[in-house]
């Protein structure tokens, strides 16, 4: 506290956007903080930070925060590794969690197309989806964990309304018990060593974006429509030595794009209620989104956090490890907020 008096530092406020979530600022009485803030080392920054957390907990606490530091808590339980299902129990904290969060989500944080669709912007990894089978149990004598995918990156271009959909994928099991087999254990050996990326490019539109032929509207949906349309195929880590029977089979790249044809009717069946091509943004924040499938009869989950941009060379990095209770996760996006501000 007089470490913050001594800066002039004579109240805490919170301020809120679509762009911008949970932004701590300190206001400093006539400008004070503002002369000193250049000045201001790091280790000033959390000193402020420690004094002042009662003030900053009190003042910055969204309605939703307590819904979504618990949703994260759960996704980091449930979901351990790279994985991105979970069994029957695990799916359903996570999705009741999902649920109270899109309750106590702010008006903010329920973006409303064409108006805010670069919230959507940049790269997301997935955390969760149901739509994708369980993983096996232990007891299965074959390691098949990567049938189901890794690595699941979703990149958005809303300037060139793009979805790629990228997935890691090994499709075919591995395991002691294939490798020992004769003739075919080193052909299979190989080929357990290696991966095969896969993006799914569609294109998507919104209802009044002009991309249609609807009347044209400011906002009004948080609904996306895509469309399936290209295949890349990229296989890595094949020892084409080891396993020559693979060099005509399974080439390095391949990519596919769906005929104009079938374009056009799938893009009609993805419009429909029964489509899988409707996806509604049920919250969207700086570092989270979730995403629902709008068939019923599939009712369908999807949790992204914002991928991280790689440091470049040179640049000042921090990591923050937080141990304790809720508040203090919160208190860790506040400090996460101010040193992105300040260039790390």
């Amino acid at each position: 506290a007089k470490l913050l008096k001594s800066l002039g530092i004579h109240r805490l406020t919170h301020q809120s956007t679509p762009q911008s979530f949970a932004r701590a600022s300190l206001t400093a009485r006539n400008g004070a903080l503002k002369r000193l803030a250049p000045k201001m080392t790091l280790r000033r920054l959390l000193a402020c930070l420690c004094g002042g957390a009662a003030a900053l907990s009190a003042t910055t606490t969204r309605s939703s925060a307590s819904a979504r530091t618990n949703l994260m808590q759960i996704l980091a339980q449930e979901m351990p590794g790279q994985r991105f299902t979970a069994g029957r129990d695990g799916a359903k904290r996570i999705e009741e969690a999902v649920a109270a969060l899109e309750a106590a989500a702010t008006e903010e944080e329920r973006p409303s197309f064409p108006r805010d669709l670069m919230v959507l912007d940049g790269e997301w990894d997935l955390k969760f989806t149901n739509n994708a089978p369980p993983p096996p149990p232990d007891w299965v004598p074959v390691d098949a964990s990567n049938l189901a995918g890794r690595d699941v990156v979703q990149r958005i271009d809303v300037l060139r309304r793009r979805v790629v959909n990228c997935v890691s994928i090994a499709p075919w099991p591995a395991g002691d018990v294939l490798e020992n087999l004769p003739l075919v254990g080193g052909p299979l050996a190989a080929l357990s060593r290696a991966s095969v990326r896969l993006e799914l490019d569609h294109s998507f539109s919104v209802d009044g974006d002009g991309s249609s032929a609807g009347a044209r509207r400011a906002a009004g949906t948080n609904r996306v429509a895509i469309s399936f349309e290209k295949l890349d195929r990229t296989l890595s880590g094949l020892d084409y030595d080891a396993a020559p029977i693979f060099s005509t089979l399974l080439p390095e790249q391949s990519s596919y794009d769906v005929p104009e044809p079938i374009r056009a009717v799938n893009e009609a069946v993805e419009r429909t209620a029964l489509g899988g091509g409707l996806f509604d943004t049920t919250f969207c924040d700086e570092t989270l989104r979730i995403s629902r499938g709008s068939n019923p009869l599939r009712p369908e989950v999807r949790v992204f956090t914002r991928a991280a941009a790689p440091a470049p060379p040179g640049a000042r990095t921090f990591a923050i490890e937080t141990r304790g209770c809720q508040m203090n996760v919160s208190d860790s996006e506040i400090v996460r907020t101010l040193l992105l501000e300040r260039g790390y």
